[in-house]
């Protein structure tokens, strides 16, 4: 049996409002919270504060969560080490 696809209409707003709906951000703020805590425990303590900070921003079409680095501590051992990437 063959299905045609053809007179699909798509609604752009509604797929965007659940894109950045408070379960995909919820969801995206575990994920990232839990790369940044893998991401500090990798790091020695300095006494600065946390190292890395999870993030999620829900500008434009869909919520995005991103790791980046917090302190001069967390920048220089990214740079040396690449940890966000072995958090992957």
């Amino acid at each position: 049996m063959r299905v045609s696809l053809k007179n699909i209409k798509v609604n752009q707003k509604g797929i965007q409002a659940c894109l950045k709906s408070g379960g995909v951000v919820g969801e995206l703020q575990r994920l990232t919270s839990a790369a940044a805590r893998r991401a500090c425990s990798m790091v020695s303590d300095d006494g600065m504060g946390e190292p890395f900070a999870a993030n999620v921003k829900t500008s434009g079409v869909t919520a995005i969560g991103y790791v980046n680095t917090a302190t001069p501590h967390g920048a220089n051992a990214e740079a040396k080490r690449k940890i966000l990437q072995q958090c992957l």
